[in-house]
Parts: structure tokens; sequence; C-alpha cells
């Protein structure tokens, strides 16, 4: 490039607009230095177009379950018709937002737990029946009913799980 005269900023600074663009006009024009490597240009761009891959972070909202009702077979409760005649056992666990219809049927040795789950986003919950700490089983809510099959009277924990809440139902005696 040629020697061109190189104004102080202040300078520049004064100029009105028809004058600046004069100036880098005339300096466009003067130049004469040769392109930087392809490689170099390339990665010149790519800077404003890079950015650092950060994960995705979701905050968890854990809530515990709390029983409403426990309505025993054979035992029938003020404004509870079915009850009476069912072999099951019925329990309603309540968060803010969500209910759990559990019923758990006496097999003998072991009992068959069903459920219902009760509450906005809850239809295609994963809930797992938790044994010392261990997911024993797990289903897919369909239409919100769940159903763990026939399992050994023992103490559990059932966690159901849907987007980004998690609803746990702790020390539950199936027996």
């Amino acid at each position: 490039m040629e020697n061109v005269d190189q104004p102080d900023h202040y300078s520049v600074a004064k100029m009105n607009k028809e004058e600046r663009l004069k100036r880098i006009s005339e300096l466009m024009r003067l130049d004469d230095s040769t392109d930087a490597p392809a490689d170099l240009r390339k990665w010149a761009q790519n800077i404003y177009h890079s950015r650092i891959a950060v994960e995705n972070e979701s905050l968890l909202k854990r809530v515990v379950a709390w029983l409403q009702s426990d309505l025993a077979s054979g035992k029938p409760a003020f404004g509870e018709r079915s009850t009476s005649t069912s072999k099951s056992r019925h329990m309603l666990f309540r968060t803010d937002e969500t209910a759990i219809d559990l019923r758990i049927t006496d097999r003998g040795k072991k009992v068959d737990v069903q459920g219902q789950l009760i509450g906005q986003g809850m239809d295609d919950a994963t809930v797992d029946l938790i044994f010392n700490n261990q997911p024993i089983v797990s289903s897919e809510a369909v239409a919100g009913r769940f159903s763990f099959g026939s399992v050994a009277k023992e103490t559990y924990s059932i966690v159901l799980r849907s987007g980004d809440v998690e609803v746990i139902i702790e020390e539950l005696r199936f027996g």
C-alpha cells in the first residue's frame, strides 16, 4: 500500500460524513496488499460463528406426595361407597398439582399394584417401583394408568417422572 497521509483520530473525528467516506474510498483504492491465505480467512470468519457447547441445564422439580386417604378393604368410610365391596386397599396420594390413586390387591404372598395419575402432564409419566434404593419394576403410564403386576409384600417407594417433575411416595408398605 502506498504511503497515504495518516491523519490522527482527532482529525478523523472532526471530518464530516462526506469527507470520511472519501477517505475510506481512497484507502480502499490504494490498498495493494495480498489476501491472507484461505485457511486463515476461513478461521477468522468462523470466529464469530463458533460457540462453546453448553449443556442445557434443567431444574428437576422433586416433590414428595402425602397420603390423603387410606381405605383398607372391608372398612367403609364416610362418603366412600365402593370400599366396602372391594378386596383392594385404596390409597390416594397428593401433591399440589398431582394426585396418585393407588390400589393394592392382596394375592396371598404377593400383591397386585395398579394406579392412576391425575393431573396435567402426567399421561405419559414413567413410574418406578423402588426397593432398597433400586428400581425393580418400571411402568409407562398409558392415559394416566400404570400397573406393576404382582410384587412381594415389602416396603417400597414409588417415583414417577414426567418432563421436569419427579413425584416421590416414600416407605409404602404393601401387605
